[in-house]
Protein backbone atom coordinates (compact mmCIF):
# COMPACT_ATOMS: atom_id res chain seq x y z
CA UNK A 1 0.00 0.00 0.00
CA UNK A 2 2.96 2.14 0.50
CA UNK A 3 4.77 1.60 -2.48
CA UNK A 4 1.19 2.58 -4.09
CA UNK A 5 1.44 5.56 -2.66
CA UNK A 6 5.29 6.16 -3.15
CA UNK A 7 3.98 5.35 -6.97
CA UNK A 8 1.26 8.22 -6.73
CA UNK A 9 3.63 10.83 -5.34
CA UNK A 10 5.99 10.32 -7.93
CA UNK A 11 3.14 10.39 -10.42
CA UNK A 12 1.95 13.83 -8.56
CA UNK A 13 5.18 15.22 -8.98
CA UNK A 14 5.51 14.81 -12.73
CA UNK A 15 1.98 16.73 -12.66
CA UNK A 16 3.09 19.21 -11.12
CA UNK A 17 6.07 19.96 -12.65
CA UNK A 18 3.94 19.55 -15.85
CA UNK A 19 1.33 22.08 -14.30
CA UNK A 20 4.56 24.54 -13.67
CA UNK A 21 6.04 24.02 -17.82
CA UNK A 22 2.07 24.82 -18.60
CA UNK A 23 1.80 28.06 -16.01
CA UNK A 24 5.21 29.31 -17.42
CA UNK A 25 3.96 29.18 -21.35
CA UNK A 26 0.65 30.93 -20.05
CA UNK A 27 2.46 33.64 -18.38
CA UNK A 28 4.15 34.85 -20.97
CA UNK A 29 0.48 35.79 -23.11
CA UNK A 30 -1.27 36.65 -19.74
CA UNK A 31 -1.37 40.37 -17.93
CA UNK A 32 0.68 41.11 -15.33
CA UNK A 33 -2.51 41.13 -12.52
CA UNK A 34 -2.98 37.22 -13.90
CA UNK A 35 0.88 36.01 -13.86
CA UNK A 36 0.86 37.24 -10.40
CA UNK A 37 -2.74 35.70 -9.99
CA UNK A 38 -1.02 32.77 -11.51
CA UNK A 39 2.79 32.47 -9.63
CA UNK A 40 0.73 32.99 -5.89
CA UNK A 41 -1.85 29.63 -7.55
CA UNK A 42 1.87 27.64 -8.35
CA UNK A 43 3.12 28.69 -4.97
CA UNK A 44 0.39 27.45 -3.18
CA UNK A 45 0.51 24.27 -4.97
CA UNK A 46 4.12 23.63 -4.01
CA UNK A 47 3.30 24.32 -0.34
CA UNK A 48 0.52 21.54 -0.54
CA UNK A 49 2.37 19.23 -2.63
CA UNK A 50 5.81 19.30 0.28
CA UNK A 51 3.22 19.22 2.85
CA UNK A 52 1.73 16.11 1.60
CA UNK A 53 5.05 14.47 1.30
CA UNK A 54 6.28 15.47 4.53
CA UNK A 55 2.68 13.97 5.71
CA UNK A 56 3.25 10.61 3.79
CA UNK A 57 7.12 10.42 5.66
CA UNK A 58 5.96 11.07 8.45
CA UNK A 59 3.09 8.47 8.10
CA UNK A 60 5.41 6.07 7.04
CA UNK A 61 7.49 6.49 9.95
CA UNK A 62 4.27 6.12 12.34
CA UNK A 63 2.97 2.86 10.75
CA UNK A 64 6.29 1.35 10.95
CA UNK A 65 6.78 1.98 14.64
CA UNK A 66 3.09 0.55 14.72
CA UNK A 67 4.06 -2.16 13.17
CA UNK A 68 7.08 -2.81 14.91
CA UNK A 69 5.30 -2.50 18.72
CA UNK A 70 2.40 -5.49 17.48
CA UNK A 71 5.11 -7.32 16.21
CA UNK A 72 7.01 -6.86 19.99
CA UNK A 73 3.02 -7.55 21.74
CA UNK A 74 2.45 -10.42 19.67
CA UNK A 75 5.83 -11.77 20.55
CA UNK A 76 5.22 -11.42 23.98
CA UNK A 77 1.58 -12.97 23.92
CA UNK A 78 2.93 -15.79 22.17
CA UNK A 79 6.15 -16.12 25.34
CA UNK A 80 3.13 -15.43 27.88
CA UNK A 81 1.17 -18.15 26.24
CA UNK A 82 4.05 -20.64 26.64
CA UNK A 83 4.90 -19.69 30.16
CA UNK A 84 1.27 -19.90 31.19
CA UNK A 85 0.67 -23.78 29.59
CA UNK A 86 3.98 -24.40 31.82
CA UNK A 87 2.60 -23.55 34.33
CA UNK A 88 -0.76 -25.19 33.66
CA UNK A 89 0.76 -28.31 33.11
CA UNK A 90 2.27 -27.83 36.58
CA UNK A 91 -0.87 -27.67 37.69
CA UNK A 92 -2.66 -30.47 36.72
CA UNK A 93 0.27 -32.35 37.58
CA UNK A 94 -0.31 -32.57 41.21
CA UNK A 95 -1.41 -35.52 42.87
CA UNK A 96 -4.39 -34.85 45.56
CA UNK A 97 -2.92 -34.95 49.31
CA UNK A 98 -4.98 -37.23 51.92
CA UNK A 99 -3.41 -35.82 55.04
CA UNK A 100 -4.01 -32.65 56.59
CA UNK A 101 -0.35 -31.68 57.12
CA UNK A 102 0.33 -32.75 53.24
CA UNK A 103 -2.76 -30.73 52.32
CA UNK A 104 -1.48 -27.51 53.70
CA UNK A 105 2.24 -28.53 52.17
CA UNK A 106 0.32 -28.14 48.85
CA UNK A 107 -1.52 -25.19 49.64
CA UNK A 108 1.60 -23.14 50.61
CA UNK A 109 3.15 -24.35 47.34
CA UNK A 110 0.07 -22.96 45.50
CA UNK A 111 0.53 -19.82 46.96
CA UNK A 112 4.23 -19.71 45.86
CA UNK A 113 3.08 -20.59 42.16
CA UNK A 114 0.43 -18.14 42.93
CA UNK A 115 3.24 -15.23 43.94
CA UNK A 116 4.77 -16.36 40.58
CA UNK A 117 2.23 -15.94 38.72
CA UNK A 118 1.58 -12.09 39.85
CA UNK A 119 4.79 -11.12 39.59
CA UNK A 120 5.52 -12.60 36.15
CA UNK A 121 2.27 -10.34 35.24
CA UNK A 122 3.94 -7.25 36.73
CA UNK A 123 7.54 -7.71 34.86
CA UNK A 124 4.71 -7.97 31.86
CA UNK A 125 2.78 -4.61 32.83
CA UNK A 126 6.72 -2.88 33.34
CA UNK A 127 8.20 -4.86 29.63
CA UNK A 128 4.11 -3.81 27.88
CA UNK A 129 3.46 -0.53 25.74
CA UNK A 130 0.05 -1.55 25.14
CA UNK A 131 -1.75 0.18 27.89
CA UNK A 132 -5.31 -1.59 27.73
CA UNK A 133 -3.18 -4.49 28.20
CA UNK A 134 -1.46 -3.12 31.35
CA UNK A 135 -4.77 -2.00 32.53
CA UNK A 136 -6.01 -5.75 32.06
CA UNK A 137 -3.10 -7.46 33.77
CA UNK A 138 -3.07 -4.52 36.71
CA UNK A 139 -6.60 -5.95 37.24
CA UNK A 140 -5.82 -9.72 36.78
CA UNK A 141 -2.94 -9.36 39.21
CA UNK A 142 -5.11 -7.53 42.25
CA UNK A 143 -7.77 -9.90 41.84
CA UNK A 144 -5.56 -12.95 42.36
CA UNK A 145 -4.06 -11.44 45.50
CA UNK A 146 -7.52 -9.97 46.85
CA UNK A 147 -9.08 -13.03 45.99
CA UNK A 148 -6.70 -15.72 47.03
CA UNK A 149 -6.11 -13.94 50.42
CA UNK A 150 -2.17 -13.59 50.10
CA UNK A 151 -1.83 -9.61 50.00
CA UNK A 152 -1.25 -9.73 54.05
CA UNK A 153 1.30 -12.60 53.29
CA UNK A 154 3.12 -10.24 50.88
CA UNK A 155 5.22 -7.16 52.13
CA UNK A 156 3.45 -4.66 49.27
CA UNK A 157 1.19 -2.72 48.80
CA UNK A 158 -0.45 -3.33 45.59
CA UNK A 159 -3.68 -1.36 43.70
CA UNK A 160 -4.75 -1.93 40.58
CA UNK A 161 -3.94 1.55 39.42
CA UNK A 162 -0.46 2.13 40.78
CA UNK A 163 2.46 2.51 39.30
CA UNK A 164 3.92 -1.28 39.50
CA UNK A 165 8.13 -1.27 39.34
CA UNK A 166 9.00 -4.89 39.98
CA UNK A 167 12.78 -5.63 40.31
CA UNK A 168 14.27 -9.17 39.36
CA UNK A 169 12.95 -10.25 42.83
CA UNK A 170 9.45 -8.97 42.09
CA UNK A 171 8.74 -8.42 45.70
Amino acid sequence: MFQDLTSSLKTGEKKIQATISYAEKTMQETAPPGQEQIKTELESLNLEFEDLVTKLGDTHVSLTHAIEALQAYDKSCDSLLKWLKGVELQIKDQELKSTCQEKQAQVNKYKVRLINIVCHLIQILNSNSMNETKAGIAYVAYFILKNYLILEILPISFTPNAHVNAGSNCF
